[in-house]
């Protein structure tokens, strides 16, 4: 079994890392970003939060990981009683959210029906971690939105993927990092290698017996705390206390 995306990556792409990405890579680098990102805005700072409720019509809020609030989405496209209703949630739940200004994306040819015309587009690339060090993949994903004026160029705006391939000079030899799928796996107590549905078969394991575990101690304080002397309705009625601490047992 191998994993494409080290177990983290998800964390990574977290937007309240955008406001701090120039300050981690001195620190962590040593050196500057070669390549500048949109500014963004942890509004848990009140200065922060000052500067995106005076400028909410072109900044993007997000929320500053998963679950954390709602996707707002565009400033902009807020009116009304939703701005309001926003700006409410905002001030209650500031650390909540991160905002970043509008970037006016670069244009590409798309073909729409019998006709090239021209849509926003961005490209996401793709890099690997080989011989402790990370190399950029030729080509990437690349996003065009299916609208002229959309402000977000997101899958979930409707916009268009296509792989995006860089043509060779030469022939190209067929080298991958992965390896390939005639590999057998070998069956040892020692190995490095672990089949997927061993994998997945642990994983469930492990992920129930922590529930059990977590059952077990709710268990042990619930009969812990029906057993004290001073607990008037466990000793007038053991029966109904115990099919309470089940209930509550059967629905946690």
């Amino acid at each position: 079994m191998a994993v494409a995306n080290a177990l983290g990556s998800g964390l990574l792409q977290s937007p309240a890392f955008l406001p701090f990405l120039p300050r981690i890579a001195r620190v962590l680098l040593g050196e500057d970003l070669r390549l500048d990102s949109a500014p963004a805005f942890w509004c848990g700072e009140p200065t922060a939060l000052s500067h995106v409720v005076a400028h909410l019509d072109r900044l993007m809020i997000r929320p500053a990981w998963r679950g954390a609030g709602p996707a707002m989405g565009v400033g902009k496209r807020l009116r009304g009683d939703d701005r309001e209703e926003f700006l409410s949630l905002l001030r209650a739940h500031p650390e909540h959210f991160v905002a970043q200004e509008l970037v006016s994306p670069g244009h590409t040819p798309i073909l729409s029906g019998a006709d090239l015309v021209p849509r926003p587009s961005v490209l996401r690339g793709y890099a690997v971690l080989a011989k402790g060090d990370y190399l950029v993949m030729p080509g990437g994903l690349s996003l065009a939105a299916a609208d002229a004026n959309a402000p977000i160029i997101a899958v979930a705006e409707g916009a268009l993927a296509k792989d995006l391939w860089v043509r060779s000079e030469g022939p190209v030899g067929h080298f991958s990092l992965m390896p390939p799928a005639t590999h057998s796996v070998g069956l040892s107590r020692g190995g490095a290698d672990l089949p997927s549905r061993s994998a997945d078969n642990l994983f469930w394991l492990g992920r129930y017996a922590e529930r059990a575990e977590a059952m077990a101690r709710l268990g042990r304080h619930l009969l812990g705390r029906l057993a004290d002397v001073g607990d008037a309705g466990f000793t007038s009625s053991p029966s109904s206390a115990l099919a309470t601490m089940f209930e509550v047992l059967l629905s946690a």
